[in-house]
């Protein structure tokens, strides 16, 4: 619910007028992942502002901690953290740096 012994939940923020239940909600971007959440990672890149994966990116992590959200390499889709992403053809096989004799062209999605 948010509220435990009168006292706001790590992950949740609550509003209510005096004398009346409060009203509590998940916080999403606070940095800790809550079980309706897919991530959460304080706002950093991968994971978005209604913590779910940005496209490209996958996120790991427990309930009640940070998430780690890190490019999808060989996905095809280049994103903040790779160099290259060609589905791990010829000229990129590992995201992280163009392979010898090669350089690629593509922006960031």
């Amino acid at each position: 619910s948010g509220c435990y012994l009168c006292k706001i939940v790590p992950g949740y923020s609550c509003y209510n007028a005096l004398s009346q239940t409060s009203n509590c909600s998940v916080k999403c971007g606070d940095g800790v992942r809550d079980v309706s959440e897919q991530c959460d990672n304080g706002n950093m890149v991968g994971c978005s502002s209604n913590c779910t994966p940005n496209k490209g990116f996958v996120c790991t992590g427990q309930v009640g901690s940070k998430s780690t959200c890190k490019p999808i390499c060989g996905d095809g889709i280049r994103v903040e953290g790779e160099a290259c992403d060609n589905q791990q053809k010829l000229g990129c096989l590992t995201c992280d740096k163009y392979d010898p004799g090669f350089s690629c062209v593509g922006g960031l999605n």
